[in-house]
């Protein structure tokens, strides 16, 4: 029988994509009985509530293609403290969403508890999100050619480019002062 002790987080969020009524998750989930249900498997259960989300309407849309971008990235860095703090805590997190952009406040707060910053081989989005930048926003997913043979440069719009570059040199100062503090005062 499994067991330990499980921590729910709600994030009802459907701020990161266009169909309304993936925000409901949390609760439909609560109520179809998945605390009893954890127990009835053998954990121990604490369920943290829901984190507070805006919904669309008390808020501008923002970018056409990078929509209520400041929110959701907002929303993530606190599901990070919330996912982080649950493991600090001896708790599995449980993380009920909401659409898929939870997964960028998930992975950060897993990957903050469980990776060694002195990792010689790192994925190349981790440098963003230890600094707070939501690396999977970075991808334009409205972009067919993506991972294909057909990704080439002439494919990738000017105002995409733009966007990424201006998070880039928004980012770099943070990452540059993290590694030079990891290399013990040494400028990579």
């Amino acid at each position: 029988m499994p067991g330990g002790k499980v921590r729910i987080i709600g994030v009802p969020m459907d701020l990161g994509q266009d169909r309304r009524g993936v925000d409901m998750g949390p609760s439909a989930l609560r109520v179809a009985g998945l605390n009893a249900h954890l127990r009835a498997l053998g954990y121990t259960v604490e369920d943290a509530g829901n984190l507070s989300v805006r919904v669309p309407e008390e808020m501008p849309v923002g970018e056409k293609r990078a929509k209520y971008l400041a929110e959701i990235a907002d929303t993530c860095k606190e599901l990070a403290v919330a996912v982080g703090r649950a493991l600090e805590d001896g708790c599995r997190p449980l993380v009920l969403g909401g659409d898929h952009s939870i997964a960028i406040g998930s992975h950060s707060g897993v990957a903050a508890h469980f990776l060694d910053e002195t990792l010689a081989v790192e994925d190349d989005h981790a440098p963003f999100l230890r600094s707070g930048v939501a690396a999977a926003l970075l991808i334009d997913f409205d972009y067919p050619p993506w991972h294909t043979a057909e990704d080439t440069l002439d494919k990738v719009s000017a105002r995409s480019l733009e966007i990424v570059g201006g998070v880039l040199l928004e980012a770099l100062p943070a990452i540059e002062e993290r590694l030079t503090r990891a290399l013990g005062g040494t400028r990579p």
